[in-house]
């Protein structure tokens, strides 16, 4: 019966080793997902036949970085071992910190995954992101990236660490939880949305697409799942009190919509993009819909039947011009 020795998760892939018990010993197998080699920096990764060597094993992973991503699964008769070979890459240099913590985590926990939150001594009971065993699918953003989100997933009951993981030197700023949810099965969700959204995707190797979040969001919330987002976004995530001020302030630097700043008239008709609805401008930040004045963003929320506000730029044209385009070139190019 083959058995996860040891399963890491990178940007966008993973690499997982399998071992089949053997009367001598263990038979080491490795699946590796076609886009890892890309997310360390090579073409290709070596190609690696059945064995009942530790040590070839390692020599196989020794040439990657495979000590800075994150740890899916170690197996609990390999935790000393894969220890003592954290260790060795850990005294010839530096070590991502985020990572340096999962990796004891895994490490520790008597099951072979990440240790659970305990809630021994505190008088309150584990919460129910702890005790579930079910993954989680995220939708980020990033204010330095504007019109791009990532989607992603994760089993770690602390996800927000695993989140926060991915603002490494190549990111200028931290990410933005924006939504996520508990899933089942979150390969398959994953997986669905990112064919779903193939047409906005950058670069096939890596999770991220030219899209707004509430469009991603809006599928997740169709397929009626757990939403965790508060619980997740109020985890530790052990980023700098620096980093964390510099998304607020990026965050706010971004101007709230103003139709006369936008150079869009009172009187001047908005057009949904998904129908045949249609709102007056009726000042500044004000719609006239069905003889009532609301905000577009109450306005587009009701027509899209979401239980959230969504950014209403990319569901409205002006002049056959999506509005999206307007504000970009009023407040982001200039």
């Amino acid at each position: 019966m083959r058995e996860t020795i040891l399963e890491i998760l990178a940007e966008g892939g993973s690499i997982r080793l399998f071992g089949e018990r053997r009367d001598k010993g263990w038979l080491f197998t490795l699946d590796v997902a076609d886009n890892f080699a890309a997310m360390v920096g090579r073409e290709t990764l070596q190609p690696f036949a059945p064995t009942e060597s530790w040590s070839e094993v390692l020599q196989l992973l020794n040439p990657y970085p495979w000590h800075d991503f994150h740890p899916e699964v170690v197996h609990p008769e390999f935790r000393q071992d894969v220890m003592a070979a954290l260790s060795s890459r850990r005294s010839q240099g530096d070590s991502d910190s985020f990572a340096a913590k999962a990796w004891n985590d895994a490490c520790d926990s008597s099951t072979g995954t990440p240790l659970q939150p305990s809630s021994q001594g505190s008088g309150q009971a584990a919460s129910p992101l702890a005790q579930s065993k079910l993954s989680i699918v995220y939708v980020l953003s990033n204010a330095a990236m504007q019109g791009i989100i990532k989607i992603g997933r994760t089993s770690q009951s602390d996800a927000h660490l695993r989140i926060a993981q991915l603002y490494t030197t190549g990111v200028p700023l931290p990410f933005d939880l924006e939504y996520a949810c508990n899933v089942p099965n979150a390969d398959e969700v994953e997986k669905a949305l990112h064919i779903a959204f193939a047409p906005h995707r950058l670069n096939p190797k890596r999770e991220f697409f030219t899209m707004e979040a509430g469009q991603a969001i809006a599928i997740l919330k169709l397929l009626h799942k757990e939403d965790v987002t508060q619980e997740v976004a109020a985890q530790p995530d052990n980023l700098d009190a620096e980093s964390v001020l510099a998304a607020k302030q990026a965050n706010a630097k971004r101007p709230r919509m103003n139709f006369e700043e936008m150079r869009i008239p009172p009187g001047s008709e908005l057009k949904f993009t998904d129908g045949d609805a249609s709102v007056t401008v009726a000042g500044p930040k004000k719609v006239f819909y069905e003889g009532e004045e609301d905000s577009l963003t109450n306005v587009t929320k009701s027509l899209l039947g979401l239980e959230y506000a969504v950014q209403p730029s990319p569901y409205w044209t002006w002049n056959g011009k999506l509005l999206k385009d307007i504000y970009n070139e009023t407040y982001v190019q200039s």
